[in-house]
């Protein structure tokens, strides 16, 4: 069957319509930031994807009837020892939006990827939603394709990404990706010794995988 929507490249004109759609379709169900009860209708400083739509690495699967956002792929070029966007030095009043921060700063410095791959630079997929509208179309896993080509085409030798979800994780998998790196959510507890984030099953687990690109023939 034809599909009915494009996968294009995002830009800083999307901005507020991107915005918009994570406020709607994605953070008011990616599972950390339900288990928290993190407030989905963030403030723009606190959506540190658009910080990475300059680069002109990020994707978009659009409707072609009426252009409508179903899908975006925040993407973003990283490096070792390279202040790539991190949350470190960012704190928010929304004390729910720094245990979110902190936690990805947690797990991309346990993964330390930079030591399981002798690459100097990757392709890293900061960001993966699907309107739930739309899902079970294969939107994600387009968007996730999608990316690994530009990657490959631009001459990145890795392409990676953290899964706080069951289903990217399963996309991840699909493609070929390998994990490297998997902590489940009941270990990660704070300091009264309880779990930071439960989410609702099935996540389990937060993920990181890589795949190594061949340059295109």
């Amino acid at each position: 069957m034809e599909e009915d929507y494009d996968i294009v490249t995002a830009s800083g004109e999307d901005q507020d319509s991107i915005a918009e759609f994570l406020r709607q379709a994605f953070y008011r169900h990616e599972p950390i930031n339900v288990s928290v009860g993190a407030p989905p209708d963030r403030p723009i400083n606190a959506i540190f994807a658009l910080q990475l739509l300059s680069e002109g690495k990020s994707l978009l699967a659009v409707s072609r009837n009426g252009r409508r956002i179903l899908g975006f792929c925040a993407n973003t070029e990283i490096r070792p020892n390279a202040n790539d966007n991190s949350t470190k030095q960012t704190t928010f009043t929304e004390p729910t939006y720094n245990k979110i921060f902190a936690f990805f700063d947690k797990i991309e410095g346990s993964a330390d990827i930079w030591k399981k791959t002798d690459a100097h630079r990757a392709m890293c997929i900061r960001v993966l939603g699907v309107d739930p509208a739309v899902c079970g179309r294969g939107i994600g896993r387009r968007l996730m394709e999608a990316t690994r080509h530009k990657a490959r085409s631009e001459g990145y030798p890795l392409l990676c990404i953290m899964c706080t979800s069951y289903y990217s994780a399963k996309i991840a998998r699909a493609i070929g990706m390998q994990c490297v790196y998997s902590l489940p959510y009941s270990e990660y507890k704070g300091e009264d010794g309880n779990a930071v984030f439960k989410p609702p099953q099935p996540h389990t687990d937060v993920t990181v995988f890589l795949q190594k690109l061949s340059p295109e023939a």
